[in-house]
């Protein structure tokens, strides 16, 4: 679970790194990160849901 989690901190951060290098103003990379966060939070939950489902074997 917390590789899930820490896995997905990195990517933003990384991302937010080029967006930095990419845009003008930090303030344009910030905004510019709005759909990826929100897209990495959602994948993020989505993914802790799955594994906290029970496996059910036959």
């Amino acid at each position: 679970m917390l590789l899930i989690i820490v896995g997905h901190v990195v990517a933003v951060v990384a991302a937010h790194g080029v967006a930095i290098r990419r845009y003008a103003t930090p303030s344009l990379a910030r905004r510019s990160h709005v759909p990826l966060v929100a897209l990495m939070v959602g994948y993020t939950v989505l993914s802790l849901w799955i594994i906290s489902r029970p496996v059910v074997t036959g």
